[in-house]
């Protein structure tokens, strides 16, 4: 045994990180493969038929279609890996997404929510913001340029 594992184990990861490896090679060919008015319907034939999520194997083929975009050939996206090709990919779209608008969603309690959207609808009538991008633009001047310590004595005496 080394590392705590018993041989059978070794061996049975081996074996899984083999087929890892040997999948994100088969998606990285039928990419290059397919013609790319036949992405979606290979994916969603593909996802049918291995029981994969759609999406997920969606954002596989588009990070290779993004890697090959760059010039990357099939061999350096094998090469490279799942991980990275798809970090790359999630990257630049997170960089395409800067300058759109975006959707903000949180999580709370639904009474927390109706004041926060009263809160934002007074803020918006005494100040005559029009848009979410200006209501957001002004509570975050309201921040920007306070020290941490001017933060935490703002929340004096509130259960936070």
């Amino acid at each position: 045994m080394t590392n705590g594992l018993s041989e059978r184990m070794q061996h049975r990861l081996v074996a899984t990180a083999d087929s890892i490896n040997r999948q994100w090679k088969e998606i990285v060919e039928l990419v290059e493969e397919c013609p790319p008015e036949l992405y979606d319907i290979t994916c969603k034939a593909l996802s049918q038929s291995a029981h994969i999520g759609f999406d997920s194997l969606k954002r596989r083929v588009s990070a290779v279609i993004h890697a090959r975009s760059l010039g990357y050939s099939c061999e350096e996206i094998i090469a490279a890996g799942q991980e990275k090709t798809m970090s790359d990919y999630l990257k630049s779209k997170k960089q395409e997404k800067y300058g759109q608008t975006v959707r903000m969603q949180f999580e709370v309690p639904g009474f927390l929510r109706e004041l926060i959207q009263q809160d934002f609808e007074r803020i918006k009538r005494v100040l005559g913001v029009a848009t979410s991008e200006d209501l957001f633009d002004f509570l975050h001047s309201m921040f920007e340029n306070m020290t941490d310590e001017e933060i935490r004595q703002m929340s004096e005496g509130r259960e936070v």
